[in-house]
């Protein structure tokens, strides 16, 4: 179990408040920055694990199962029948979940009393992108909504990402300190 959350917070942290804006139009642009990314996945990965270098076939194995899911989202992103987020954060985690099970000899460097209430607070960010995925998917569709009104889809659209960009930053300068406390 501790092996997952240690799996899962380097997901959460990777995917949401490190994956700057930057980034993800360097993402998007092409294979150079979708590797940036993956290498920013590995490298948190790395710093939750003891003795990395030991299993640095499993960190690479995570690198490349990510590359692959996100190159196919961005591919297929314009597809409106997808939920591209969605599927694409399920695929994650089922590959977390994989790496689990096919890894046991994962040595975390948190306990689990720890990784459980980090993973609480680095979802945070996770939920409120994914509010503004859903609500600018809402602005695009340009439907009416029956029990929500447009003006809270567009203050969604407008404030969501920086407020989860923001959120996620102190979010991960706290578990840094506290991290540190933890390991010392």
């Amino acid at each position: 179990m501790t092996i997952f959350f240690t799996l899962l917070l380097a997901h959460l942290l990777a995917d949401f408040p490190l994956q700057t804006n930057r980034v993800f139009r360097m993402k998007v642009q092409g294979a150079k920055g979708l590797a940036l990314h993956v290498a920013i996945h590995i490298l948190v990965t790395a710093l939750l694990i003891r003795n990395f270098w030991q299993i640095w076939p499993t960190l690479l194995v995570l690198g490349i199962f990510h590359y692959v899911t996100d190159w196919a989202k961005l591919r297929y992103a314009n597809d409106p029948l997808t939920p591209g987020f969605i599927v694409d954060q399920a695929i994650h985690v089922l590959t977390l979940i994989i790496l689990t099970v096919l890894t046991p000899q994962i040595t975390p460097v948190f306990p689990l009393w720890f990784l459980i209430p980090a993973v609480m607070l680095a979802l945070i960010p996770a939920l409120l992108t994914f509010g503004f995925v859903w609500a600018s998917d809402q602005c695009r569709a340009n439907m009416p909504r029956p029990f929500i009104s447009t003006a809270t889809i567009q203050w969604a659209c407008n404030r969501l990402l920086p407020l989860s960009q923001k959120t996620g930053w102190v979010i991960v300068a706290m578990l840094i300190g506290v991290g540190l406390l933890v390991v010392a």
